[in-house]
C-alpha cells in the first residue's frame, strides 16, 4: 500500500448517492451545472442546520 492509499484508508471515507433520472430530474440538472459538486454539497449541509438537524444521526 503506498502512501497515498494509506493517508485514503486514514483519513477519508466515501459516500455514493444514486438519483433516478426520472424523479430526481431537476436535482441532476443543477448538480450537471455545479463546477465543484463536493464543495456545493458541503456547503448546502454546514449553511443549513434545518436539514441537517433533520437528518443527523
Amino acid at each position: 500500500m503506498n502512501p497515498q492509499e494509506r493517508y485514503r484508508k486514514k483519513n477519508l471515507i466515501t459516500t455514493v448517492i444514486r438519483l433516478n433520472k426520472a424523479t430526481n430530474k431537476e436535482l441532476i440538472e443543477k448538480l450537471e451545472k455545479v463546477a465543484n459538486k463536493q464543495g456545493y454539497i458541503k456547503e448546502l449541509i454546514e449553511n443549513d442546520t434545518c436539514i441537517y438537524k433533520k437528518y443527523k444521526k
